[in-house]
């Protein structure tokens, strides 16, 4: 399936799903996310390795189903370099918001079926199906790395971090997204999404906040609403 300029473009912005807490521990794991799946189908892990990474797959499917609301402050760190901040907010399945902070004049909504990524300053949406972008594989109701539906795409460790990366496996065209995880305990601290033109976004957050009350308007999008926050 070819994927669309549009949908390339807010598929670099939709990296702000990344969740990422200290810094220190996330970026030594972030600097060395390479494609995996291969090497992994060439040469097997060792046995202690392998009931490792077996062993943090499952942690993190719990730690993420564990919570179906998610409100956390983010800084996003773009492939050209630039950065932004804002508020992200989750609501599984299906729905979530992306509000940037001024100068950034842009927003980012799923409603559940759709994906609507509006520029203000245009004051011009554009929509996509939330099943055509990386926000469809994080706003999936229920985590389960072993679905069909999703391509694992490789797992790797480094001290006091970890991380898995996927795809879907039916428009493996449209990315991968990277889930960076640290230990200890066992928490989402970052995400990556890498686009079909290789381009890498980042995003950390702070003041992360599960299963807040979050008011279901976040979720609807009003092109005269300038901020919910």
């Amino acid at each position: 399936m070819a994927t669309s300029p549009m949908a390339a473009r807010v598929a670099s912005r939709l990296a702000v799903l990344v969740i990422a807490a200290a810094a220190a521990a996330i970026q030594p794991a972030a600097a060395q996310q390479k494609p995996a799946a291969a090497a992994a189908a060439k040469a097997p892990p060792p046995p202690a390795a392998a009931s490792e990474a077996r062993r943090d797959i499952e942690q993190a499917e719990r730690y993420l189903n564990s919570f179906r609301r998610l409100q956390s402050h983010f800084v996003q760190v773009a492939p050209d370099g630039a950065t932004s901040e804002g508020t992200f907010y989750l609501s599984r399945p299906g729905r979530l918001r992306v509000e940037y902070d001024p100068p950034v004049d842009q927003l980012i909504v799923a409603n559940g079926s759709q994906l609507i990524h509006y520029d203000r300053k245009l004051d011009q949406p554009s929509y996509i199906p939330l099943s055509q972008t990386p926000a469809g594989l994080l706003t999936r109701e229920t985590f389960d790395f072993e679905d069909p539906l999703l391509e694992f795409g490789g797992y790797e460790r480094d001290a006091g971090a970890f991380s898995i990366t996927v795809r879907d496996a039916k428009n493996p065209d449209l990315g991968s997204l990277s889930l960076i995880f640290t230990d200890n305990p066992v928490a989402l601290r970052q995400w990556v999404v890498t686009d079909p033109q290789r381009g890498v976004t980042r995003v950390t957050l702070s003041d992360v906040r599960l299963d807040p009350t979050l008011n279901r308007d976040l979720f609807v999008f009003n092109r005269f609403d300038r901020s919910t926050k």
